[in-house]
């Protein structure tokens, strides 16, 4: 998201404009981001002091961090943690805003956004708002709403709030969001050896279901002499593939956690395939997997 605004070099900036500040410094100057949050004053809850609340424990801001629990933090205990919890708080983000209109406590809206539905269920969801810190766990998404689980307090962010999203490594879906970029995991689809085949035989097939996308993340191409062979799919309802060469008898697997066909999904009810572009010779064997996933 990019916020901007006509400024002079005399004009303060406002605490929204703080924190993304900060956010986006986080990677390359630690030191600087932890004297910034020390400065914010945000809903007269900034600050270095202590607060009514004190300190934060480290353990219990990993345990949220970990479990997703709902919790609210004054955002003056917030600032006096460690530097190695703090960093963990601002850092390694998935996506950012702010909020387009007045929230609920299970839900908040950005409509700038366009995002994929469900892609960041079981995600941990910062939202800071007054003199809070907001912390929950997301349990579904649509273009441009997260739903959580209730906030302390039945808190309603408003306008104006900033939140950002960090992926949840205790969450299945949040370990396969860091490993693949998605919220689902791929699985490999088995396909037996083949004698022999013919020119143009589906070594492997997977059909995408509907309403969903495919993606490819993997293949293993395995034979007893040398052969070209295509992958195969429909995106956008043109026909794509990717030529792979073998110049003699072998096996090729790949695995990447960017898909094959990133920017170019498998359509739904579309089909998924490898196939050999020659026919085989008397006696040789032939075998294809895939390394599939959909959402």
């Amino acid at each position: 998201m990019v916020m901007s605004r006509m400024v002079s070099p005399d004009t303060p900036l406002t605490p929204e404009e703080q924190l993304f500040s900060v956010l986006h410094g986080v990677r390359s100057d630690l030191a600087g981001v932890i004297a910034a949050l020390q400065g914010l004053n945000l809903g007269g809850g900034g600050g270095t002091g202590g607060g009514g609340n004190g300190n934060i424990l480290s353990e219990e801001v990993q345990t949220v961090l970990a479990a997703g629990k709902p919790a609210g933090f004054p955002l003056a205990s917030v600032v006096s943690l460690p530097v190695t919890v703090l960093a963990r708080l601002v850092s390694d983000f998935e996506d950012m805003g702010i909020l387009s209109k007045l929230g609920t406590p299970i839900s908040i809206t950005d409509l700038t956004k366009f995002w994929e539905p469900g892609i960041w269920v079981g995600h941990t969801l910062f939202v800071l708002w007054g003199s809070f810190l907001y912390v929950s766990q997301i349990t579904a998404n649509t273009n441009q709403t997260l739903a959580f689980l209730t906030l302390p307090n039945s808190a309603q962010p408003d306008v104006g709030a900033i939140y950002w999203i960090q992926p949840n490594p205790s969450s299945t879906l949040g370990a396969s969001k860091i490993r693949w970029g998605i919220a689902t995991e791929p699985t490999w689809i088995y396909a037996a050896s083949v004698a022999a085949p013919a020119a143009g035989t589906a070594l492997v097939t997977r059909a995408v279901g509907a309403a969903l996308s495919g993606y490819i993340f993997g293949l293993l191409i395995s034979v007893t002499e040398a052969n070209n062979f295509r992958l195969n799919w429909v995106s956008g309802g043109i026909a794509r593939s990717k030529l792979f060469v073998l110049a003699g008898p072998g096996t090729v697997e790949i695995v990447d956690q960017i898909a094959l066909n990133t920017g170019l999904l498998a359509d739904p009810g579309s089909v998924v395939t490898i196939t050999n572009v020659n026919v085989a010779g008397v006696g040789s064997t032939y075998q294809a997997n895939l390394l599939y996933a959909e959402l």
